[in-house]
């Protein structure tokens, strides 16, 4: 789906002439109607793969990157991640094209473990949710697909996750102030939980981490919760 907004604006001239002392006031009013669509802003990177898919005449392009996660101790991602509890919205993803093609999911944070005395990486709160959310809670993940002008081009990142309408999911990310939501490990910290709304699924994601390893482990959403605090709280003690 690609995020397009029109706006009808209205443009009114009002002309107002007065005659003598007490005045012979003759109101014209002109009104014209006009319409003004606010297009959709690319990427220059998206407008570029765009540009020479069509050169080649071709109607789909994938595009892939590999960007290298370092491995950390699950203690350490736990410090400087907010671990979200939260619902999916129902309905497909909206897609923006902010850097490359990035997927949009409006959520509901449930419940929240706040990093304690961290700051967010400049990148982690660069991009923002798309001005369709409004006040809503946003989550974005970069990849996703997206026609232009009768192209379609995919774009598949280690991060790029597919996330169930309508499912709740626990996952590590950072919670910009503006109801921006950006993952930090990608997939490897994404966790369904199960239909029993007491467990997590086990992490589906290829590429392994730390974190996952622990919570896979631990399952129980209320008890992870426990277990985050505690080392946020020892951490704070050093």
């Amino acid at each position: 789906m690609e995020i397009n907004s029109t706006s009808i604006g209205t443009l009114a001239h009002y002309r107002l002439r007065v005659v003598g002392v007490f005045g012979v006031a003759a109101l014209s009013v002109a009104v014209v109607h006009a319409s003004c669509s606010r297009q959709e802003a690319l990427s220059p990177r998206f407008i570029k793969t765009y540009e020479t898919a069509r050169s080649a005449g071709e109607t789909f392009v994938e595009v892939r990157d590999a960007i290298p996660w370092r491995a950390e101790s699950a203690e350490d991602t736990i410090q400087r991640s907010d671990v979200l509890l939260l619902d999916v919205s129902s309905g497909p993803p909206l897609t923006s094209s902010i850097m490359m093609i990035e997927s949009w999911y409006k959520v509901s944070v449930v419940a929240q473990s706040t990093a304690i005395g961290h700051t967010y990486p400049r990148t982690g709160c660069r991009i923002n949710k798309p001005s369709a959310f409004s006040s809503s809670d946003a989550l974005g993940i970069l990849g996703g697909t997206k026609t232009h002008r009768g192209i379609t081009v995919k774009y598949t990142v280690p991060e790029t996750t597919d996330l169930k309408s309508g499912a709740r999911y626990l996952v590590l990310a950072w919670r910009c102030v503006d109801g921006t939501i950006r993952l930090v490990i990608g997939p490897a910290g994404v966790f369904e939980v199960a239909p029993d709304g007491q467990n997590l699924l086990p992490n589906r994601s290829r590429v392994r981490s730390n974190v996952a390893t622990l919570f896979d482990k631990i399952r129980s959403v209320e008890s992870i919760f426990r277990a985050v605090d505690a080392i946020r709280k020892d951490s704070a003690q050093r």
